[in-house]
């Protein structure tokens, strides 16, 4: 596959020239070249942060166990850090991805009597599974994996919102999702970073008018994470303008197959096509008392995290989206709006703050809606500043395996 084909994958751009001019085909190049650079400013600075967090934290653990042993021998990139690494990748959801590349959905009858592999998506063990068949161990296949669909996330990301507001605009964007005080999950493999690539890729072929790209990276979308639905009916209001009937029903079964293909699994493993749902009250998740949360923050307030939850930055997630989805709505993307708040209520009804932080963090349009709201320089530095220090300390926290920087 050639560069101009792997541009035309990830979505190439509306031209107001006939293709293949040399100005069309210099401006594409120009957009790639700087979208390019931006995503890799963002990624390897936070990269760059998460790991000197992660040493840290490494450190003091060390000097912990062994407090006659000093912690100025801390080296980041030594064989104890990263066996530690490895270890840590595989914590939370991580290993339960595993276990589907490895061996698949588990087949009995379905209960809920334990938790099973049923609640987990296909399309990211998959992935995994491909690149642990290359050679590489596990840990490192995951971790490889998940930083190479970061970057190309954070392209798309630059592209998308730069199309609907500027540069500058999708240099903000880019940098928030990098400095979200949840983005060390990025890293890690689980399916944020696939999903975040795809519904990326997916809205700016939407905003291109290629919706036959924009169903397929939904219908992907659907197969990584449940939320990938909410993909159908923005697909299908976006082309109410564009397309005919028939083409926008074909194109709304396109956007859904991953999903109907994990109901299917599991309808041949289990018995039930929607365990993914079901199974959730042995997570314990489960239709619940969505203000019950806030009452317990408003109660304590003091609480800053407890075990799977770390409060202050889950609340301040679920404040940070639906100021988004109010923006989105008064400045005429309702649709945008609309799926914005179903990303938000779908995780929230169940009761539970549990990972609320990591599934905002993967809501593109909040971040253009973070975009257009930081504008004013000093706000942008002092809301990326504030952001990378949680970041650090979520990682540290990670890193030693406190139980609420895993969700």
């Amino acid at each position: 596959m050639n560069f101009a084909n792997i541009k035309g994958l990830l979505g190439r751009g509306l031209r107001k020239e006939p293709a293949g001019t040399v100005a069309a085909d210099r401006r594409l190049e120009d957009e790639w070249r700087r979208g390019l650079k931006t995503a890799l400013y963002a990624f390897v600075l936070s990269r760059l942060l998460i790991l000197f967090a992660m040493g840290i934290a490494f450190g003091y653990a060390e000097h912990r166990v062994d407090p006659q042993r000093p912690t100025e021998t801390v080296r980041i990139f030594s064989p104890a850090f990263f066996e530690k690494l490895s270890g840590v990748v595989l914590q939370g959801d991580a290993g339960w991805y595993l276990g589907v590349a490895e061996r698949g959905y588990e087949k009995r009858a379905f209960d809920t009597t334990q938790g099973a592999n049923w609640a987990f998506f296909p399309l990211h063990p998959k992935l995994w599974r491909a690149v642990i068949r290359l050679g590489f161990a596990p840990p490192l296949a995951g971790v490889l994996l998940c930083n190479a669909l970061f970057f190309a996330a954070l392209v798309q990301i630059w592209r998308w919102v730069r199309r609907i507001l500027d540069e500058d605009a999708a240099t903000r964007a880019v940098l928030c999702v990098a400095l979200w005080p949840t983005s060390y999950i990025f890293s890690l493999p689980h399916t944020e970073s696939l999903y975040l690539f795809l519904l990326a890729s997916s809205l700016l072929a939407m905003q291109n008018g290629r919706w036959g790209w924009a169903a397929l990276f939904a219908g992907l979308c659907s197969g990584t994470r449940v939320t990938g639905i909410f993909l159908t009916p923005l697909l299908w209001w976006q082309s109410r303008n564009s397309l005919h009937l028939r083409k926008r029903i074909a194109l709304a079964g396109l956007a859904t197959f991953g999903l109907l293909a994990f109901m299917w699994i599991l309808w041949r493993k289990c018995g039930d096509p929607l365990a993914f749902v079901h199974i959730q009250p042995a997570w314990g998740r489960a239709n619940g008392n969505m203000l019950g949360s806030l009452q317990r923050f408003v109660a304590d307030p003091l609480l800053i995290a407890e075990p799977w939850n770390s409060v202050w930055i889950s609340i301040a997630s679920i404040a940070v989206a639906l100021g988004a989805t109010l923006w989105l709505w008064r400045n005429g993307q309702v649709s945008l709006a609309l799926f914005t708040l179903a990303s938000v209520l779908l995780p929230w009804q169940s009761g539970s703050l549990m990972g609320i932080p990591r599934y905002m963090s993967v809501c593109v349009p909040i971040f253009l809606a973070l975009a257009a709201g930081l504008k004013r320089p000093s706000r942008y530095l002092e809301w990326l500043l504030a952001s990378a220090c949680l970041l650090v300390a979520m990682s540290a926290a990670f890193m030693m395996g406190e139980s609420f920087a895993m969700t």
